[in-house]
């Protein structure tokens, strides 16, 4: 078997580690320029063809993620192997999982640039910021404004005391004395 494209070949064994989507563990032709998308539909046929008796199983076309050294495949898969200084006269090993949905975020916390630093205290999050300001916000995602550097559970905000870029943020918790 080998995915269409242009002549030149790779040896390759596709594997996964979730035993419903086994394959046959035997080298196929692979051509070199075959991105996942041709990868996906090379082990979709491949699982028609092992699952086709086994009318339990009920395999429909699914949607996978490709590993080639650990690393996911984005690419042409010889464009990966040459980029990553792989071999071409070995077996190459393309594990296959199953691809999932980005997670989708519960809220988001807006800043007005990119934030380059993060720390969290119990309830609260500081943020540092490429618009050189740190924010205080609460566990909701509210902000505070910051009227000092020392922080108490009163004095919570935003703070522009810096001339550039915010590149990292540490708390430092100080008891108080009754």
């Amino acid at each position: 078997l080998w995915v269409p494209g242009d002549m030149s070949q790779l040896q390759a064994k596709l594997v996964t580690k979730d035993k419903r989507y086994q394959v046959p563990d035997v080298p196929l032709g692979v051509s070199s320029d075959a991105l996942p998308v041709d990868l996906n539909g090379l082990v979709n046929s491949l699982l028609l063809r092992t699952h086709e008796q086994d009318t339990d199983q009920g395999i429909n076309h699914v949607e996978f993620d490709f590993l080639v050294n650990e690393e996911l495949l984005r690419s042409a898969l010889g464009d990966h192997v040459t980029e990553k200084g792989l071999s071409t006269e070995s077996v190459i090993e393309i594990e296959f999982v199953l691809k999932r949905a980005p997670p989708e975020p519960l809220f988001s916390i807006p800043h007005e640039d990119w934030v380059s630093a993060v720390e969290c205290l119990e309830s609260r999050i500081l943020t540092g910021c490429c618009d050189a300001i740190a924010r205080l916000w609460d566990n909701a995602g509210e902000s505070f404004c910051i009227s000092d550097i020392c922080f108490t559970e009163v004095q919570v905000s935003s703070l522009q005391s810096h001339l550039a870029i915010v590149i990292s943020i540490c708390v430092t918790l100080v008891p108080t004395h009754a």
